[in-house]
């Protein structure tokens, strides 16, 4: 009698464990998005940029792409980062997606691209970032920080002089923040 119990609460267990993975791997497949906020939620950032990724390839969304970049920069994926910001920043409707993350998209984009050794395109994106109104923060900033972590002294030249072709804000916050960047560039080159 014991051992017909403990087989039978064995096949049970068993059993309850199968469906859990049968309705796991369900649940994973049909509704990504719904399980990347679940791993979201519960801190598993590498796991719910997958599953955002997963979204994006099914839906082509911009709103979709947005979040799969987002959390690619959160786990720090610089291979994703590049693939997925360089993707969002070409759509039409990347501004009116990322709202005031604009600047966020483009600074983690072009360190990603600096990082991986891509200089030359990553001021390219630093120049992009700029705009014609000098934006707070932007991606020159991301990249001076990161050039001065590195005392990267050559590509501290290529980025002060692109960085002297923006034309110099009249005044406030953005005069202040544009000579900030530019006397920490200045100071890193000698």
């Amino acid at each position: 009698m014991k051992k017909i119990i403990i087989k039978t609460a064995i096949i049970t267990f068993a059993s309850v464990i199968a469906a859990l993975a049968l309705a796991f791997g369900i649940a994973s497949l049909a509704f990504p998005q719904g399980m990347s906020k679940i791993c979201e939620n519960m801190g598993n950032y590498k796991l719910a940029a997958s599953y955002a990724e997963r979204q994006y390839e099914y839906s082509g969304d911009t709103d979709d792409l947005y979040r799969c970049a987002r959390l690619y920069i959160r786990v720090d994926d610089r291979d994703k980062i590049i693939k997925y910001c360089g993707q969002l920043v070409e759509k039409q409707d990347f501004e009116e997606c990322c709202g005031d993350n604009v600047q966020y998209v483009y600074g983690n984009y072009a360190t990603a691209l600096y990082l991986s050794g891509k200089c030359d395109e990553a001021i390219e994106i630093a120049e992009r970032s700029a705009g014609k109104d000098f934006y707070i923060p932007n991606a020159y900033a991301d990249l001076t920080v990161k050039a001065v972590e590195r005392n990267d002294k050559d590509f501290g030249r290529k980025l002060l002089d692109s960085f002297s072709k923006i034309e110099e804000p009249q005044s406030g916050e953005k005069l202040r923040f544009y000579n900030q960047v530019k006397t920490n560039l200045e100071k890193l080159i000698g």
